[in-house]
C-alpha cells in the first residue's frame, strides 16, 4: 500500500466512523438490535456503511403493504407490550397492536421509497416519527449531517 492509499483508507475511516456514530444516535431502539448492527468497511478505496439487523430496511425506507406473518405480528403485539401501549389511545389514535398490525397490513410502512410521508428533516437533532408505521430513517440522516465536515476529517486525515 502506497502513501496515498494509506491516507485515502485513514479518511474513510475517519468518516465511516463518524457516520456511523450519528447513525446510531439517530436509529430507534427498542431492544438496541438495530442500533448494534451498524457497521462500516474500507475496501479497495470504497466505503460501505449499513446496518445487518433483518429490520434495518423498512426503518430507513419503508415497506409496502403486505400480509405479515405470524411471527411478525407476535412481535409487534411484543413490541406494544414493552411499550406499554395495550389498548390505550395516544393523541386520539389506536396504538394497541391490533391496530398498528392492520395499519401496516392496510398501507404499509410510509417512507420515501414507497410514496408515503418522508419523516422528519434530517436537521433535527432528534426524530420523532410514529412507530406505528412510518419511517425512522437513520443512515441518510448520519451521512447528510457528515457531509460538512468532511473539510475537517480530510485536513486532520493530512496532518
Amino acid at each position: 500500500m502506497n502513501q496515498t492509499e494509506t491516507i485515502r483508507d485513514r479518511i474513510l475511516h475517519a468518516v465511516g466512523q463518524r457516520i456511523t456514530e450519528k447513525a446510531r444516535r439517530w436509529a430507534p431502539a427498542d431492544q438496541g438490535r438495530l442500533r448494534q448492527s451498524i457497521y462500516y468497511a474500507v475496501s479497495g478505496g470504497t466505503l460501505t456503511v449499513g446496518a445487518h439487523a433483518s429490520h434495518a430496511d423498512q426503518m430507513e425506507f419503508g415497506s409496502p403493504p403486505r400480509i405479515l406473518s405470524q411471527s411478525e405480528k407476535d412481535a409487534l403485539t411484543q413490541w406494544t407490550r414493552r411499550k406499554n401501549m395495550g389498548i390505550a389511545k395516544m393523541g386520539g389514535r389506536d396504538l394497541s397492536a391490533g391496530a398498528v398490525i392492520r395499519k401496516i397490513e392496510k398501507y404499509g410502512i410510509e417512507g420515501s421509497k414507497y410514496g408515503g410521508r418522508r419523516g422528519t428533516p434530517y436537521t433535527e437533532s432528534k426524530p420523532y416519527v410514529s412507530p406505528t408505521g412510518t419511517t425512522r430513517p437513520f443512515l441518510r440522516p448520519a451521512i447528510h449531517q457528515t457531509l460538512p465536515e468532511l473539510k475537517g476529517i480530510i485536513r486532520k486525515a493530512l496532518a
